[in-house]
């Protein structure tokens, strides 16, 4: 995963990686896998957004606390079946044990929350300007000056 996240980031940015920054990558949710390497390496390493299956335009579940029990329960919130991936230990968690997080407020269009994530890299949004969205159903536009 860390070669491939690095090669995609400096394809996309021009740049490689620093040592501190993240680069994305994405990957099945059904064994927990983010939680799982969020907890192994703390290394910054969490999760970004949760696709919702089937939306289009893309939505996804944003803000989820990088535990197991939080992404077993978007995993259950989303009707996504739990499944092993080799290497990783446990794909259990407790949804219970997530109280705090309701998956539902969370629910956001992809493209908007991406350019509005304090840790998206360039684009619009950036310090100093001023962003305005205008929505009409599921069709969004969004300025920044």
């Amino acid at each position: 995963i860390g070669t491939a996240s690095s090669k995609a980031f400096k394809a996309k940015q021009g740049v490689a990686p620093t040592d501190e920054e993240l680069t994305p990558w994405c990957t099945c949710f059904g064994s927990l896998v983010c939680s799982y390497y969020a907890e192994k390496f703390q290394d910054g390493t969490h999760i970004k957004f949760i696709y919702q299956p089937g939306t289009n335009p893309p939505m996804g579940a944003f803000d989820i606390p990088a535990n197991k029990s939080c992404e077993a329960k978007a995993r259950e919130h989303f009707k996504v079946q739990a499944h092993g991936t080799p290497g990783v230990t446990s794909p259990n968690g407790v949804s219970a044990e997530c109280s705090d997080y309701d998956v539902q407020n969370h629910i956001k269009l992809v493209s908007l929350a991406i350019l509005d994530g304090p840790d998206r890299v360039g684009g619009a949004g950036a310090a100093g300007s001023q962003a305005e969205e205008t929505c009409s159903g599921e069709n969004c536009a969004k300025t920044t000056r």
